[in-house]
This record gives structure tokens, sequence and C-alpha cells, in this order.
């Protein structure tokens, strides 16, 4: 570890401790699993504060055995805990990993693509890691309000982006289940949307009939179109 972020190693251990023990309320001596890496010298730092918080708990590291650390995690019972501590992020080849977990019933901390802060931007990112307990009742009062309202709308610097339900702003990731349906999004300025689709978009009018089906084919020809695509 270079010798800026070793001085980062209290607030880090305490920032991790503040995560284990008041965000996730992850009781000593439940079960827990530490995936980790050395390929940056902050993932060394993040993961040295989780494997402190975490004595009892295996430690793997990759790139190593990738079977291996699979096998542990699928070995793990419902309420333990996966750290994952990420230069990049493991097993690129499985997708949403970290839902995939979730849904088993697993407690999951990601802390990917660490290799991607800036040198000089590390106390900021370990500072980050703090966690208020106050933020607990905020994110419950917020949510109360999101889920009694009928449309949220956001504006900012001129945008609006608006669907019913909810919001995106630039940088969003936003994930649909197959079967979705909702009403038309709208926006205030020319948009790109990038993404990735899994299957067809049907078009439904006020009835619920077909109106209209988006495919892969179609969007190339609109792209050929538009002169985009060649």
């Amino acid at each position: 570890m270079r010798a800026p972020l070793a001085g980062l190693a209290d607030a880090a251990r305490a920032n991790v401790e503040s995560i284990l023990r008041l965000a996730i309320e992850h009781p000593r001596g439940r079960g827990s699993l530490v995936l980790f890496d050395r390929e940056c010298p902050l993932a060394v730092l993040i993961a040295d504060a989780w494997r402190e918080a975490l004595p009892d708990a295996p430690a793997l590291e990759l790139p190593g055995d990738a079977e291996a650390a699979k096998g542990a995690l699928d070995r793990l019972p419902v309420g333990n805990l996966v750290v994952l501590v990420e230069s990049t992020r493991f097993f690129p080849e499985e997708h949403r990993l970290r839902v995939r977990l979730f849904d088993r019933g697993l407690a999951v901390v990601e802390l990917p693509h660490l290799s991607r802060i800036e040198p000089g931007e590390e106390a900021a990112y370990v500072d980050a890691l703090a966690y208020d307990p106050a933020i607990r009742a905020i994110g419950r009062a917020l949510k109360d309000r999101i889920d009694r309202a009928d449309r949220i709308r956001v504006e900012g610097e001129g945008q609006v982006l608006e669907y019913r339900g909810g919001f995106a702003k630039a940088g969003c990731w936003v994930y649909e289940p197959a079967g979705a349906v909702h009403d038309a999004t709208s926006h205030s300025e020319d948009t790109v949307y990038l993404a990735n689709v899994y299957g067809p978009i049907a078009y439904l009018n006020d009835d619920g009939a077909v109106i209209g089906v988006s495919d892969g084919e179609s969007m190339r020809q609109l792209g050929l179109k538009a002169g985009v695509l060649t």
C-alpha cells in the first residue's frame, strides 16, 4: 500500500465497521465471505479493512481459483453476508451477480471498479463509506412519499425526464423485468438511451391491444434511415 493510503487505514476500518453494524446490522458470529483482489492500492486498503472487521470470515483472493470462489458462494446459507472488493468486476460473465445473491437471501456489499478512483481521490472515497444512521429514517420517509405519488417529476438545468412511478437522469441505470407495463416516458430534451433489451417491446393502445412492436431489426432500420448506421 503506498504511503498516502496508509494514512487512511483507520478511517477505512471505522467506516467499514459502520456499514457492518449500523447499515446492514450484520450480527457478530453470523457467516460471511469476503472476495477481494489486490489489483490496485485502494482495493488492498478496503479489503484489509473488511478482513479486520470480519476476522472469522473466509477471505478468497482473486484472480485465483474462480471455481472455488463460485463454490464458496453457492454453499452460503440464507442470511449470510458476501463482501465483494473489486478493482474491476469479478465474474463478468455472471449477469447481475449481486442481484442473484440477493435473490438467494444473502446480504451483499459490493465495492466495484476501485481501480477507476483517481490518485488523490481515495480519501474522498473512504469518507463516502461512512454510514450516518439518520439516513435510515430519511430514506424510509422519502420512500413512503414516493410510494404515495402517482408521478415523479425531476427538473434541473433545463432537463426533465419523467415516467410513471419514477425518474432517471444522466448516468442512471434502469432495470425492468420482462413483461413490465408502464405509461410512456417523456423528456424535455432530445435524450439518448443505451439499453440491453432481451426480446421485443410492444406498444399498447388504451384498450391494451398491441399497436406496434419494436425489436432489434426495426431499430436497425431506423438507424439506417437516420444515417447513423451503414
